[in-house]
């Protein structure tokens, strides 16, 4: 059976696509998959500006107020929070693929930002009349999304950690000396004394400019042993502990603060 058009059996609809980029957002309009697309900029992240947009893309095309507005945005590293926030004014939106996105052979070279826009909120209205034109990402619950950050940080943290020790050894080596900053404690200051016990193959001290490097990585590495340790212990606290970010009771009786937030800087 033929797809119908909006006109013939549903409420007119005006269809959004948000193309994304640091400073500016470009919002493509269109009211079907065919016809004029009305073509606006407005500064990113300004949602006042956005929604005032829609309301005058609406009177434009001589919609109704209460019109249903479908957008669509690529996923890129602005993530969810547009998706959610469009939502939450009763915009029906779909975060889509980049790479499901049909291209043409004659355009392929051809690429800004006025023609994405264009492109895209044709394939919204396409998509909102029942073509499998693009693949949508799936949005996941807020409260899964803030788990995932622990994990992903300690992976991250870990690996830096790894780095760090390579390149302290891999320094010492060119000398003659083997020490392994792992072993230990950081607290302790344990490889603080090793490196000034230790002697080059001369049986001479190590270089002050090479003992000063060394101490700079080893101190990177300390505060990501500290960093991991935090985080893993938050890790193991109750999860709506975790989601809502306070110290758990053992923390509070203590006095002290909760473990140190995931954005923290990890160093240069």
């Amino acid at each position: 059976m033929a797809l119908a058009t909006q006109s013939e059996t549903t409420t007119p609809s005006l269809y959004l696509a948000l193309e994304l980029s640091k400073n500016t957002w470009k919002l493509g309009f269109a009211i079907s998959r065919v016809g004029r697309v009305r073509i606006r900029d407005v500064e990113a992240r300004d949602r006042q500006a956005l929604l005032a947009e829609v309301e005058l893309a609406k009177r434009h095309f001589g919609l109704s107020d209460e019109a249903p507005v479908h957008s669509c945005y690529e996923a890129g590293r602005d993530g969810f929070w547009i998706h959610r926030f469009l939502c939450a004014q009763g915009i029906e939106n779909v975060i889509v693929d980049p790479a499901s996105i049909e291209q043409s052979r004659r355009q392929r070279n051809a690429k800004t930002d006025r023609l994405d826009v264009k492109k895209l909120v044709r394939l919204v209205a396409r998509h909102c009349e029942g073509e499998d034109v693009l693949r949508v990402v799936r949005v996941p619950p807020l409260e899964a999304e803030v788990e995932r950050l622990l994990p992903r940080r300690l992976s991250t943290l870990k690996r830096r950690r790894t780095q760090i020790c390579n390149r302290i050894r891999a320094e010492l080596f060119l000398h003659g000396v083997d020490l392994n900053p792992r072993k230990g404690s950081c607290a302790k200051q344990d490889f603080l004394e090793e490196l000034e016990k230790a002697r080059q193959w001369d049986d001479t001290p190590l270089p002050a400019g090479v003992v000063y490097m060394v101490k700079l990585h080893w101190e990177h590495y300390c505060l990501i042993e500290r960093q991991i340790k935090e985080l893993s212990q938050r890790r193991k606290r109750p999860r709506k502990c975790v989601l809502a970010g306070g110290p758990d009771e053992g923390e509070a009786g203590r006095g002290s603060t909760s473990p140190t937030p995931v954005g923290r800087s990890e160093g240069p």
